[in-house]
């Protein structure tokens, strides 16, 4: 199968939990982040968890031995077979600065070039 991501992922060290917003009710899920990105995430899934394609809801992410939580508004863009991939929509500042640190920490120099396609302002995922 050919590749069609465009972006590096990386790998993350860590707790990740994700809180679905579902109607009138909010869901909080715990999950295992199989891999991170500037534009979004795989998530793993408990064998029972089923989730929809455009749910919206809020990841978050707690840095192995920090204090340093980051909180991240997505929409599921597909689910399947215990993983789902989740898109991030809007990111504050302080959030895109703590992702993009998180990122280059697990990038190697040739993939830091990605990077700079936060500057620019299409979203082509």
């Amino acid at each position: 199968m050919e590749e069609k991501r465009r972006f590096a992922r990386a790998p993350f060290d860590g707790s990740a939990s994700l809180a679905i917003n579902d109607d009138d009710n909010t869901s909080s899920l715990d999950v295992i982040l199989a891999d991170l990105s500037l534009r979004g995430a795989l998530l793993e899934l408990s064998p029972d968890t089923q989730l929809d394609a455009e749910q919206t809801g809020v990841l978050t992410l707690q840095l192995e031995d920090s204090d340093i939580a980051i909180s991240l508004k997505c929409k599921v863009s597909h689910s399947a077979g215990g993983r789902a991939g989740v898109e991030f929509m809007l990111i504050d500042v302080e959030a895109m600065q703590h992702l993009r640190r998180l990122v280059e920490l697990n990038l190697g120099e040739s993939e830091e070039h990605e990077l700079g396609f936060l500057a620019s302002p299409q979203r082509n995922t």
